[in-house]
């Protein structure tokens, strides 16, 4: 159950944070994002998951905002930002990557 929980949040989270991006940003991309991010994060929650929860807050938050942004780097290559669009981007992968990762530790132990 508690697997189906974690894959579930990252994969509902990660469509409503692409809908957001879509209604306030640069368009459905923002869904492509959202996506990307949810995917890193649940395959990285499963892991640590088998794991033991062995990396803190920080890192963890880190490990998946630095997988997010590769691979949405090398999956749309033609992505040509300006300096206020690199930051946009950064911040709109940065936020799910640790508040979502913080409901899944914090909701974990109840299911």
């Amino acid at each position: 159950m508690g697997y189906i929980f974690l894959i579930m949040t990252w994969l509902l989270a990660g469509a409503v944070w692409g809908g957001i991006g879509v209604a306030v940003g640069p368009g459905i991309l923002m869904l492509l994002v959202g996506a990307i991010v949810a995917g890193c994060g649940c395959l990285y929650s499963l892991s640590e998951r088998l794991f033991g929860y062995q990396l803190n807050y920080a890192w963890a938050g880190l490990s998946i905002f630095i997988a997010s942004l590769m691979v949405i780097i090398f999956a749309v290559p033609s992505l040509k930002f300006t300096g206020p669009g690199h930051i946009y981007m950064a911040a709109f992968v940065l936020i799910p990557s640790y508040l979502i990762l913080f409901a899944v530790r914090k909701l974990a132990t109840k299911f």
